[in-house]
Formats: structure tokens, sequence, C-alpha cells
């Protein structure tokens, strides 16, 4: 077993270079939304967000979280848009459950009305 050494140290918050989406942290996901462009916005109770459409190279790129966490599924999805375009998908509903965005990322969104959340 190789000796751990502290003479080295890397940052906590350090974004790993050359990791794919499925790897990276809330942190790393977020930073990269921000540096697509995105930014963030709490989701106000009781007001519906307008999903993120991807036929014409989307709408306007707000983040929405309805707390402080980030859904990483959902931030995967927004990165991966492009690619799932190709794959038919029209667009991209904020505030849902990881399930709705696990199935996105497959090329297969339900119906948002049929899922809570």
């Amino acid at each position: 077993i190789p000796a751990l050494t502290i003479d080295e140290p890397t940052p906590a918050l350090q974004v790993r270079p050359n990791i794919g989406l499925e790897d990276k942290t809330s942190h790393e996901l977020l930073t990269a939304l921000e540096d697509n462009g995105w930014v963030w916005q709490p989701r106000r109770k009781g007001h519906e967000c307008p999903p993120y459409t991807l036929q014409d190279g989307g709408s306007e790129i707000f983040v929405y979280t309805s707390g402080l966490a980030l859904c990483t599924k959902y931030a995967q999805c927004l990165l991966s848009a492009p690619r799932l375009a190709k794959l038919g998908v029209l667009a991209i509903e904020h505030c849902k459950l990881p399930t709705y965005y696990s199935k996105v990322l497959r090329g297969n969104p339900p119906d948002p009305a049929a899922l809570p959340g």
C-alpha cells in the first residue's frame, strides 16, 4: 500500500479535468453550468418554471433549485442538452425527481405531468 503524503495537497473545491459528467461532484457540475452560461435561480414557492427547450438551441438558461441542493442528474441533463436534442428530447423540465432526469439522460423523457415533484 503506498504511503499517503501531504506535501502536495489538492484544493478541496478544485474542478477535476477530463472526467465524465456522471463522475462530477455537485460543485463541479454547478461550475460547469456557470462556465456554459447557465444562471442559478431559486424556485419560488408556487411558481412554475418553464422547461428548457432544446429545438432552438435552448430558451433562457436558468438552473432552478427548490432548495440549496443541486440534483446531479438534473445538472447532467442540462449539460448534455446538445446530445439529448440529437436523441429527440425536445425539452428538459425543471425541479423534477431524479427518476425523471435518469430517463431523460437515456433519451426517454416521460410525460412530466405523470411524475410528481
